[in-house]
């Protein structure tokens, strides 16, 4: 009920497993609440049960051109996760129209030497032609540091986690 109040959200399911009775659960719940919903590199679901769109993870390198000639067509949008430059022109070359550059702040997961912050956030922005996200140990205390970015939106898995 909470993620409701939020305007323009869009659900990352993470599991590329075999689709579960949850994972339909979570199409019908998306429709009917026009939420999009997205699969991680998972293109023949994202093809089969016609999602709103893929996100590429950074290590996943054989998502090639061909199939996202064969999403656009379907109307799927196509997204990217990045951590560094040569990540980056691997998700262009995937046909990533939106990029999720991680991670802006810390998190228990990187070292705190990887960590953007907003500054470098920035700077990488003006040098890269793309819709950027900001993505990485998002949170209640520095949730109002994204307005001081360029980024066009979060990802908020931590901050799903305090709400809850």
């Amino acid at each position: 009920k909470k993620i409701l109040k939020i305007k323009n959200i869009r659900i990352i399911y993470e599991n590329t497993s075999m689709p579960s009775e949850n994972f339909f659960r979570l199409i019908k719940f998306c429709k009917i609440n026009n939420i999009k919903l997205y699969i991680l590199d998972n293109f023949k679901i994202a093809l089969k049960y016609k999602l709103n769109g893929l996100l590429i993870s950074s290590y996943n390198k054989e998502i090639s051109k061909i199939q996202s000639i064969q999403l656009k067509k379907k109307n799927i949008e196509i997204l990217g996760k990045v951590h560094n430059q040569l990540e980056f022109y691997q998700k262009i070359r995937q046909g990533c129209e939106t990029i999720f550059l991680s991670p802006i702040f810390f998190t228990k997961k990187y070292s705190t030497n990887r960590i953007l912050g907003v500054s470098k956030f920035n700077l990488i922005s003006l040098k890269w032609n793309s819709i950027l996200v900001a993505l990485g140990g998002i949170n209640l205390s520095n949730y109002k540091k994204i307005k001081m970015t360029k980024s066009v939106g979060i990802g908020i898995k931590t901050l799903v986690k305090e709400l809850d």
